[in-house]
């Protein structure tokens, strides 16, 4: 299974993580609110060089396919999500709602009348919908606003959608 970040294998090492603009401190607690998956330990194991063990079960855990190249977690993605957790409240399960999305599943989600952009990132893994523990929505979207970095969406108090495309928010 190869991992793709912004056109680097994840099985590669990358020499300076600074090359994703925001990246945390390569560990991160993650829980799937879908699929039970947990993960809790560190990604990355020193500057630039990934744990590929780590990211296997990370891409699991947002619903990524063995066999669909195009559900492959993006590095930035998963850096950028440390980067929050880091920076909003140290060592918080971050809960992801929804991860990587299969274009029929985005496309069902439209066709039943929920938010579900034809583009949706979450098609490319460079998505997610989430919850950081004992930290508001709120302030997750705020936060990703004011770096200019990313897109973000705010669903009714809930859930935030962060993602590594072009910078825009909206909320619900």
């Amino acid at each position: 299974m190869g991992f793709v970040a912004t056109g680097a294998a994840l099985s590669e090492n990358v020499t300076d993580v600074s090359r994703y603009f925001y990246n945390g401190d390569g560990r991160l607690k993650l829980v799937s609110s879908k699929n039970g998956i947990t993960f809790n330990g560190q990604y990355r194991k020193s500057k630039g060089i990934y744990d590929e063990k780590a990211l296997k079960t990370i891409h699991r855990l947002f619903d990524g396919q063995s066999d669909k190249p195009l559900s492959t977690i993006s590095l930035r993605l998963i850096e950028f999500l440390d980067y929050l957790e880091d920076n909003l409240h140290p060592g918080a399960q971050i809960t992801i709602v929804s991860g990587w999305r299969s274009p029929q599943y985005n496309t069902d989600l439209r066709n039943k009348g929920r938010l579900a952009a034809k583009a949706s990132l979450h098609q490319y893994g460079m998505a997610a919908d989430i919850k950081i523990q004992e930290t508001s929505s709120k302030r997750v979207w705020n936060t990703v606003k004011k770096l200019g970095f990313g897109g973000t969406g705010y669903y009714k108090g809930e859930l935030v959608h962060i993602d590594v495309g072009p910078a825009r928010s909206w909320d619900d």
